[in-house]
């Protein structure tokens, strides 16, 4: 995300007066790592579908969306499918390359999700388990046609938000986001 942090931003996504200007991806991984001893890292720049290269981009083990924006769900979805196709065809790569999950956590007036897919991942012979999970595209496929106002909602800002939000959504998304990350790293 190349957006850099506004008034309307404070409170909301944990961020205060001194953060404003300051690149909001930067600022929060930042702050996440310190609280938690992590050593993630963050890129200043919005996300390219289309101009990913397989090949050559450094790709994730997880990647983690919470945009206001079904298309480009869609169209990461996509790219998630093309990751998910090349590694099934070069399995040689090395697990540090590898992609496995896409955590994707968004909300609406009324509700809100958090819902992790995932690649093909070679798993133990038994009917017990399945090869991936499931997508927020797979299981909203007409996302685009809940991506009204009626439905969302004005504005991201906190001021917004706090009129017509129900309560805590944001923040229980917030805790099972952590939760499942969290799940996934001490594995």
């Amino acid at each position: 995300d190349a957006d850099v942090v506004e008034e309307f931003n404070i409170v909301r996504q944990n961020f205060q007066y001194g953060d404003l200007g300051e690149y909001k991806a930067l600022t929060l991984t930042s702050k996440i790592n310190r609280n938690f001893l992590t050593r993630y890292k963050s890129v200043n720049t919005n996300f390219n579908c289309e101009k990913f290269n397989l090949n050559k981009d450094s790709r994730a083990n997880i990647y983690i969306t919470c945009v206001d924006n079904a298309q480009f769900r869609i169209e990461f979805d996509q790219l998630f499918k093309k990751i998910n196709d090349y590694q099934n065809e070069n399995d040689n790569e090395p697990d540090y390359r590898k992609t496995f999950y896409w955590l994707d956590l968004g909300n609406n007036k009324n509700q809100g999700q958090a819902i992790l897919g995932s690649t093909t991942i070679q798993q133990p012979n038994s009917d017990q388990y399945q090869d991936t999970l499931r997508t927020v595209i797979d299981m909203f496929p007409n996302l685009k046609e809940l991506d009204t106002e009626e439905i969302q909602g004005k504005g991201c800002g906190f001021a917004d938000k706090i009129q017509e939000q129900d309560l805590i959504i944001n923040d229980s998304l917030t805790a099972l986001r952590s939760k499942i990350i969290r799940d996934i790293l001490i594995r």
